[in-house]
């Protein structure tokens, strides 16, 4: 416990201080039986042996926090990173889960979707409201699901709330994981 609490120097301190007292202990009482003076020897050792256990954990503990600690700034580097490069392209960016809600954009979205509103969480069917050049509907996550792995389409529009409507081009790519898993998908928007 010293050590948790204070330190390991303090533990050492606590070791010896408990070695004295049981000598201590043993050379004040003449009238101890080696039996209890082996006793009170093989508890001391066995404290001892608990205590360097217990700090040799700690010191695992202290290494482990630290290199979750460098793991988690270097996390936050490569992400600030990445946000500053997808904010620099002048093309609209969305990241969308596997069932399509809207997890990283850049600025060029919101600049093209004509919105100060957060992106993030929103299904893309409802922040991106397609149409063919013949005035049909079009669910772009069905599109996603059902279609390529990669596809560029450049006969859509979007339709914004006060009915204006804008050509876009789209290319998507689908994310897999390591296990060729889907997580989601990638679209370019311009």
């Amino acid at each position: 416990i010293t050590n948790i609490l204070v330190s390991r120097r303090a533990m050492i301190y606590s070791a010896a201080l408990l070695l004295a007292t049981a000598y201590l202990n043993i050379a004040v009482l003449d009238n101890l039986s080696q039996l209890a003076v082996a006793s009170h020897l093989i508890y001391a050792v066995i404290i001892i042996i608990l205590a360097g256990f217990v700090s040799a954990l700690r010191s695992v503990q202290d290494v482990e926090h630290q290199d979750f600690i460098q793991e988690k700034a270097e996390h936050a580097t490569q992400q600030n990173q990445l946000m500053t490069l997808i904010n620099s392209v002048n093309e609209a960016i969305l990241s969308l889960d596997k069932r399509g809600f809207v997890q990283l954009y850049n600025a060029a979205a919101l600049s093209l979707l004509d919105t100060n509103q957060s992106l993030t969480g929103r299904k893309i069917d409802d922040v991106v409201r397609l149409y063919s050049e013949d005035g049909q509907a079009i669910a772009l996550f069905r599109q996603l699901v059902d279609g390529p792995p990669n596809t560029t389409r450049n006969d859509l529009e979007h339709r914004f709330a006060d009915g204006e409507m804008i050509s876009l081009a789209i290319s998507s790519s689908r994310i897999r994981g390591n296990d060729n898993e889907e997580q989601g998908y990638i679209l370019v928007v311009r």
